[in-house]
């Protein structure tokens, strides 16, 4: 024993570098497992205190650290080991147990022989596993091997970072945000080139403006591709190993004023070509001014809506467009928020008159319009060349008569929406991801919506449906086909004809087709008779394809489902006014459950009383009749909600409901907490695990549980109601 342990002394006793992970978690999870030995009688397996708590004083006082294989296992699952080569800290609990063992019970006693043997077992076990890994080589190997295994991981974690952060708008994004720059009020003044529209101001044009733009030539960059070309270089040590596919698309920057920099640059340009232009012209310098505020803003929120990361960072409208207290000849400018609406709605929040003094023009001045790409240029002959597009609109020469739009018409809410912004959820292994289809979605909204308002939909009962039902088409008499519960047969009932003519919002009374359990019963019987089906076919080939097993899984899980319903719906999945009801029926069909045989008792006492002289016998076989009746009817004994079955008294709804949380709800059952033993000193927060073979049973599970979401879609669609 003593040379074994001067071999484990021999390790170097340095501390791990936490930079790199030499062994997987769950194989060393696994391997220590694997050192529990019948041979060894498990008293290695779990803390010593739990297994023997009249022990804890002495042995404490003994060992004061103390280590077991429950613990190493939840050390290992927490990270604890892998990032030792030789792993030492293994080794170190491992030895701690053996030290105890023989430090407690003595040197000379059989469990010291017995951890000894444990000694020589573990370390034979711990070497084959790294010979396994190293493949004969040095552990140095080893070290160089996980190094450029995690520099190849965080290179990929690189490039799948840029490629999801930088591909999130394509070009045709880009180019229906380029057609959304054109507005009405513009009149075409930033699309059409000055120079090809308008031959004899080329020569001025081009000498005041070297570089036209256009929103036409905006939009032909887009789709080519220009404006997310990239923008920035890797500086990293790993640069050179990122392909330029990883760059095609950076056009995002650190901010939003900074993303799609092109295309603003592009937009300046436009703008103050207009400026340039027609500097004396105030009408079409407030013009060029709205439009560079309405094209940053719509800029603003295209980059929101695909990155919402980047909100709060300054914008575009802050950084391009000046304050209203420096805009040339801007008299009347807008508030900021009809600004922020001009953004969404045009024009529509402007004033008449903040309208016509910034879209109309001189009638007596002899301009020639040109902004951007288009702008004015005052004649000095005697030219008049206005274009009949770019006639004055609104009443000018009625100033004094015009009244703003928010005297007329009720001030509209201001609501900024994020159209488009969908938030980026990353699902634990134990939240299964369950697709929905858009009926029942609906259905699980308007229930929360109005949960103050709807009662309990019971099998019989008369209930208030929350919004309208499709009218059915004329041609529909009848729903065609049939629901098999227990063996008997339930048609489905067509709705009358005024019913079907309005679609209106009414009370729809409640069958028994339409329970919960009726609905499992036709989905475990349309399970059925699609497996008998396959399996009867003619060319059927494979013989392990629709096996038996496949179908019990079915079978088993709806099962499982069908019994959890049944138990919780009572106190879960319900809203405050539907378990009111339910409690006071349920206490209603309780009083009548317990007193229904009394009140049969007494009536055939009073009946048999009337009968003369035979009363007295009469009577002890009434109280015969009564214990018969008792043995008879289990129920009479039962209260609460022990005795009846929930699923086959309630709408199936319910069910609904309750499905869409039982894939979470199951992986939870199966997840274990990772507590360390008592007594173990340790600083990692609890947390919950799952193995990988219960992850693929909750797979399972989903799957069914979203083909049976979709057999209730279509249930309901039969059933012609929306409720």
């Amino acid at each position: 024993m003593s040379n074994k342990k001067s071999q484990i002394n021999k390790v170097p006793d340095t501390a791990p570098d936490k930079s790199i992970k030499y062994y997987p978690d769950e194989e060393l999870a696994a391997l220590i497992r694997s050192l529990n030995r019948d041979e060894d009688h498990h008293i290695f397996a779990q803390d010593v205190l739990l297994t023997y708590p009249y022990l804890a004083e002495s042995y404490t006082k003994v060992c004061p650290q103390r280590c077991d294989l429950a613990t190493a296992v939840s050390k290992a699952l927490n990270g604890d080991y892998g990032y030792s080569p030789n792993l030492l800290e293994l080794r170190s609990d491992l030895q701690l147990m053996v030290n105890n063992c023989v430090r407690f019970n003595g040197s000379e006693s059989p469990l010291a022989e017995t951890a000894e043997s444990f000694e020589s077992f573990f370390n034979k076990k711990l070497e084959e596993y790294v010979q396994s890994k190293t493949c004969g080589r040095r552990i140095s190997s080893l070290r160089l091997q996980q190094q450029r295994q995690q520099s190849q991981k965080q290179l990929s974690t690189l490039q799948e970072t840029l490629l999801s952060n930088h591909q999130s708008f394509i070009n045709r994004d880009v180019v229906i945000l380029v057609n959304s720059l054109v507005r009405r009020e513009d009149a075409g003044a930033f699309v059409v080139d000055v120079a090809a529209t308008y031959p004899e101001l080329r020569q001025s044009y081009n000498a005041t403006c070297p570089n036209p733009m256009n929103l036409r030539i905006v939009k032909e960059r887009a789709q080519a591709g220009y404006y997310i070309r990239p923008a920035v270089t890797a500086t990293n040590e790993h640069s050179q190993d990122i392909s330029n596919a990883v760059l095609a698309g950076t056009c995002c920057g650190p901010t939003v004023a900074d993303s799609l920099a092109a295309l603003r640059e592009d937009i300046e340009l436009i703008v103050n070509n207009c400026i340039r232009f027609n500097e004396k012209i105030e009408s079409w310098v407030s013009l060029a001014r709205c439009f560079q505020r309405f094209a940053h803003r719509r800029i603003d929120d295209f980059v929101l809506r695909h990155e919402p990361g980047l909100r709060g960072t300054p914008t575009g409208a802050e950084r391009y467009c000046p304050s209203d207290d420096h805009v040339a000849g801007n008299k009347n400018p807008p508030s900021k928020d009809i600004e922020s609406s001009d953004a969404v709605t045009g024009s529509s929040s402007l004033s008449i008159e903040e309208h016509q003094a910034q879209h109309a023009l001189p009638a007596k001045e002899n301009t020639l319009h040109s902004g951007g790409s288009r702008g004015q240029h005052t004649a000095e002959g005697d030219t008049d060349m206005d274009p009949v597009a770019m006639a004055p609109r609104g009443l000018v020469d009625n100033k004094t008569k015009t009244l703003k739009w928010a005297e007329i018409l009720p001030q509209p809410l201001l609501v900024n929406t994020c159209e488009g912004v969908r938030p980026d959820i990353k699902l634990s292994p134990l939240q299964p991801s369950l697709h929905l289809t858009d009926r029942l979605r609906k259905r699980i909204a308007v229930d929360y919506l109005l949960r103050e308002r709807i009662g309990l939909r019971l099998v019989g009962k008369s209930v208030w449906v929350p919004f309208p039902r499709d009218a059915p088409n004329s041609c529909e008499k009848v729903i065609e086909g049939s629901i098999q519960r227990n063996g008997s047969d339930a048609t489905i009932t067509s709705t009358g004809k005024d019913e079907r003519r309005s679609g209106s919002v009414e009370n729809l009374l409640i069958e028994e087709h339409m329970s919960a359990q009726a609905v499992l019963d036709a989905f475990v019987k349309s399970v059925n008779d699609f497996y008998h089906r396959q399996r009867s076919r003619s060319d059927f080939e494979n013989v392990f394809q629709y096996s038996v097993e496949d179908e019990a899984v079915y079978t088993r899980v709806l099962d499982i489902v069908g019994r959890e319903f049944n138990r919780l719906l009572p106190f879960a999945f319900l809203y405050e006014m539907e378990a009111a009801e339910l409690h006071a029926w349920s206490a209603e069909r309780a009083v009548d459950t317990i007193l229904g045989p009394l009140r049969e008792s007494k009536r055939q006492r009073v009946e048999t009383s009337g009968s003369g002289d035979d009363a007295e016998p009469s009577r002890h076989g009434n109280t015969a009749c009564e214990e018969e009746n008792k043995s008879d009817n289990p129920e009479a004994v039962e209260v609460g909600y022990g005795g009846w079955n929930p699923s086959a008294h309630v709408h199936y709804s319910y069910l609904v409901r309750f499905l869409v949380h039982f894939p979470q709800m199951a992986s939870l059952c199966c997840a274990n907490r990772c507590d360390v033993a008592k007594g173990a000193v340790t600083t990692t927060p609890t947390t919950l695990r799952i193995q990988k073979c219960l992850l693929d049973v909750i797979k399972q599970v989903t799957k069914v549980v979203e083909e049976l979401l979709v057999f209730i879609d279509e249930y309901e669609q039969r059933l012609q109601h929306s409720l």
